[in-house]
Order: C-alpha cells, then sequence, then structure tokens
C-alpha cells in the first residue's frame, strides 16, 4: 500500500476537493485562475511561520524500495505533502481523467502542476513514453500522474470521506483499527518456548546457524541482538516468555518481507545477500558529518528501502528494539509515579514512535502496558521518513505514515498524523541525524504544551547533545540507566517539569526482564 500523510491533511484535501467540484463543472475548474482559487482549511498545510517546506513531495516505489523523484506544487487542488506511487494503470478513463474504473461513483478532478524542485518531469517522460499513468493511492482517494506533456495529475475521491471520518478531538479515533494482540497468553507463549533450541555453548551456534533465542536449563534464555552472535546475553523465565512471544509476531512481519521478496521475481535471492552485505558493512557509517545530516549515520534512507537489508533488519534489529525498550518502561515506570499511573493503570493509550520503522518499540509498549493492565486499549502510530516499512509495522497492529521527516515537521504535523494528543512519544536512534535546536524546539513545545504527556528516547551514545539542548528549554531529562560506572544517557525520560512525580529511586529497575540491556559495563 501507499505511503499516506497524516489523516488529517488528507481530510483537508477531500473536503476542498468536495467543495469546489459542487460549486464549478469540471472544465471550469481547470481553467479557474489564481484569484478564483478557494482559500485553504485551516488543517491544509499552507505556506505559514510552521511550515517547513514548500509543496508535495513525489516518491516512487520500485523494486529496490522507495525513492524520491522531485517536488510539486498545485494551485487548483489541495494536495498532501507527500504523495507515493506504487502502481500504474492504462485504462482510458483514468488517462483522460474521467473515472477511476474501482471507484466509479467517485468524483474525478483534473489539475495542472508546477515543478519546485526537478526530476517529476524526466518521470513524467517514462510514463508517456510506456502509454500509462502511475497511482498513488490515499484515504478514500486516488492520484494518477498522467503521461500528459505538461504535468498534469487527475484525482479520483469520495466526495462524503470527509463527513464520514470522525472528527481529531473524539476520543476513539484511531483505536480499533487493527486485531488484537494475544500477549498475555503464557501457555501459548511456553509452547512456542520449548520448541527453541536448547543452549549449549559449545555447540548451539554452529547446529542452529539462524538461531537468535535459545532457552537455557534454568527455565531462562540466552539471546544475541548481534548478527554475528558473539555477545550473549541471559534472561529468566519472564524474559523467555516475552521473548517466545516477539519471535511469534516478528514471525508475521518477515512474512510480509516475503511477499515484499516476492515481487522482485529471480533478483530475490541477490537482493537478500545484497541486504546482508549492507547490513554487516554499514556503507553509510560515519558518512556524514555536519549537524544537519547527522553523526554515525548508520544507514541512509535509500539503503533502509533496500527490501534485503529490511530483511536482515527485521530478524535482528526485531531483539536490540524490544528489549531495550521494554526495559525502559520498567525504568521509567521505577523513575516517575505519574509515568508509572499512566503506562499501569490507563484504560487508552495513543502512543507514537517517531522515526519508528516497522514499530518494535511500540511492540515492547504494548507488552509492557498490557502486562500490567490486560484490558488496555492502544492506537500506535509509527512515523518515519522510509515508507518502506509500511507493511512491517502494520502487521504489528501500527498506523503508518510516511514520509515523515523530523527536520521539516511541526508540533501540528506529528499531532495530526497521531490523530490527536500523544500519551507516549518513543525516539530511538534517531538523535544520530537530528541533534538540533530545532529538533529540541519541537519537542520542547509537544510537551509543554499537553500534545505529548511523556518522552522516552533510546539512543547509542553514552553522551547526549540531545540533553543540554532539553534541559536549556526547561524540560525535566532524566537518565534511565545506572550511572555508578560514569554518565550514561542512553535511556532517558523526558517530561515538561509541571508534569514531574519523582520517585526518588536511587537503584532503578532492579527486577528487569532483560537484565543489563542495553549492555553497559561493570553493572
Amino acid at each position: 500500500a501507499a505511503a499516506r500523510p497524516c489523516c488529517c491533511a488528507v481530510t483537508s484535501v477531500h473536503a476542498e476537493l468536495s467543495s469546489l467540484t459542487h460549486r464549478n463543472t469540471h472544465a471550469s475548474l481547470r481553467k479557474q485562475t489564481p484569484s478564483q482559487t478557494p482559500p485553504r482549511t485551516t488543517q491544509q498545510r499552507a505556506p505559514s511561520s510552521e511550515t517547513m517546506a514548500e509543496g508535495t513531495e513525489i516518491f516512487v516505489r520500485n523494486d529496490k524500495g522507495t525513492e524520491y523523484v522531485g517536488t510539486v506544487s498545485c494551485e487548483t487542488a489541495p494536495l498532501p505533502p507527500s504523495l507515493v506511487f506504487t502502481d500504474y494503470t492504462r485504462e482510458p478513463t483514468v488517462l483522460d481523467g474521467t473515472q477511476d474504473p474501482k471507484h466509479p461513483a467517485w468524483a474525478a478532478r483534473k489539475a495542472s502542476l508546477q515543478e519546485t524542485k526537478e526530476g517529476v518531469s524526466k518521470f513524467v517522460g517514462f510514463l508517456r513514453g510506456r502509454k500509462k499513468a502511475a497511482i498513488a493511492q490515499l484515504d478514500s482517494m486516488v492520484v494518477a500522474l498522467l503521461p500528459s506533456e505538461t504535468l498534469e495529475i487527475a484525482c479520483f475521491f469520495d466526495e462524503n470521506a470527509s463527513q464520514k471520518r470522525p472528527r481529531d478531538d473524539e476520543s476513539d479515533v484511531g483505536f480499533g483499527a487493527f486485531p488484537s494482540f494475544d500477549v498475555v497468553d503464557d501457555n501459548a507463549r511456553k509452547a512456542f518456548s520449548a520448541q527453541l533450541p536448547l543452549w549449549n555453548k559449545k555447540t548451539a551456534r554452529r547446529d542452529h546457524s539462524e538461531a537468535m533465542v535459545f532457552r537455557d536449563d534454568k527455565g531462562g534464555a540466552v539471546f544475541f541482538q548481534d548478527a554475528r552472535r558473539r555477545y550473549e546475553f541471559f534472561c529468566g523465565e519472564k524474559g523467555l516468555l516475552l521473548l517466545s512471544g516477539l519471535l511469534a509476531r516478528t514471525a508475521l512481519v518477515l512474512k510480509k518481507n516475503e511477499e515484499e521478496l516476492k515481487k522482485l521475481g529471480p533478483k530475490a535471492a541477490a537482493i537478500v545477500e545484497e541486504g546482508r552485505r549492507i547490513y554487516g558493512e554499514k556503507p553509510s557509517l560515519r558518512k556524514f558529518g555536519s549537524e544537519a545530516e547527522g553523526k554515525n549515520v548508520t544507514w541512509s534512507d535509500g539503503e533502509y528501502a533496500h527490501v534485503g537489508l529490511q530483511t536482515q533488519y527485521l530478524k535482528l534489529k526485531s531483539l536490540q528494539r524490544f528489549t531495550e525498550t521494554y526495559n525502559l518502561c520498567a525504568r521509567a515506570c521505577d523513575a516517575d509515579a505519574g509515568v508509572q499511573q499512566l503506562l499501569c493503570t490507563s484504560s487508552r493509550l495513543r502512543c507514537a514512535s517517531l522515526g519508528g520503522g516497522p514499530a518494535f518499540e511500540l511492540d515492547a509498549v504494548r507488552e509492557f502496558c498490557r502486562a500490567k493492565n490486560d484490558s488496555v486499549e492502544f492506537a500506535f502510530y509509527s512515523l518515519d521518513l522510509q515508507p518502506g516499512w509500511r507493511p512491517y509495522a502494520e502487521a504489528l497492529g501500527c498506523h503508518f505514515v510516511a514520509p515523515f521527516d523530523v527536520s521539516k515537521i511541526t508540533p501540528r504535523d506529528v499531532v495530526q498524523a497521531c490523530q490527536g494528543p500523544i500519551d507516549i512519544l518513543v525516539i530511538s536512534y534517531l538523535f544520530i541525524y537530528c541533534t538540533t535546536p530545532r529538533t529540541a524546539d519541537l519537542l520542547q513545545h509537544l510537551l509543554v504544551k499537553g500534545l505529548v504527556k511523556c518522552l522516552f528516547v533510546s539512543e547509542r551514545t553514552h553522551d547526549q547533545d540531545i540533553v543540554q539542548l532539553l534541559v536549556e528549554r526547561g524540560l525535566s531529562v532524566t537518565p534511565l540507566m545506572p550511572q555508578s560506572g560514569g554518565k550514561d544517557q542512553r535511556q532517558l525520560l523526558v517530561l515538561d517539569r509541571s508534569r514531574v512525580q519523582a520517585t526518588n529511586a536511587t537503584s532503578l529497575d532492579e527486577d528487569s526482564a532483560f537484565p543489563n540491556v542495553p549492555f553497559a559495563r561493570g553493572t
């Protein structure tokens, strides 16, 4: 499925398109002058001090992933901040912009585009040579990029969509969109764990070349987080059962990856091997150096789009992201009574992961909260720059919004993407790309204005430059890792100072599900 922009922006598009269609014929709309164009709604991205980029970014999905093509603007029709074209058609009624055969009752409208960043014209030339249109699917709307001599689109949309969609301030928006996940059935987990290979330090890795989790002879587990399985981690029965549930859900995610690989045909095996090489060699590591580009970048956005890299990432990073975030939740509850009450007693939680990718961090939040309160309902949102993570996040029961660029977004963008104020925002391994005053301003606004109740941060390095930027803006930043071995800011709890209910705990998370995750020397 195509990546979708924030739902409120799409709603605004529907509303304005419907308004224009009712008041004008298709022909008169195409001839409309800028002065006749109805004003944008307040929800639509309009030029303002909050808007960080003009126009609509165009992306195309191909066999290597999702690629940026260029940026366009449109004076006569509202468009969302981004469009991802994932399919093609030669249907005559689509090419002439009169009807989408899959939705014959929908309204149709054509509009001209203006190219603000070069690249789209070349793509249209490709379409023209093959006499086909490119298709982007949004919520209750289809956009066709036409193979015409000038840049032109056809929009097919449900005129009633904006009336059907719940208002942003309704508490049930986003809940119940995905099937429930069985996260507390210990019997099923025990049965799954019994099938795991038994750990033997001398032979287990040799005999089970793909296994990352082993059951030990004491009722717990030995598990790995690195591709070469060099570093052993240990946990008891609680951790074993949690990992068993994770492996079962990861299997569903990997099936989605298999579906993506099948689309590549005979090239699939080579793509997987190429992805294994990219994962291991990390060609983009330390390639970038400026604050704007990020430091110690692991993989580039283009590499994240590589389906073969995604195969390796899903197998390996699922364990690291899940175990670290689960412990982060436990430590945050130990550190602050208000956070403990939020995670352990709330009947509903709206949670988001910024730069969340396939959303294993949110999966950990679900597991932790459900273990405390099995009746809690969730609305999960993974917001990421790379649209290629969509099928995996949705397989884990999460709404997915992309492309979502943290260097350009505003507080309004975050709330609209999540369809309302957020209880828990997780940022995992993202600040290596965006430790800037602008990012700190964004987070301060979200927390101080009550748009986010609490922020969980998980990062790679012990000394985080973002901490000083957040403290300078009046936020409370609590390190959650043990500090006995020196400064360790890899896990942080960030709150507006007015919300702090510190427990003054001197030893956080003594009964961790995953001891010493992330690894800390001397503990």
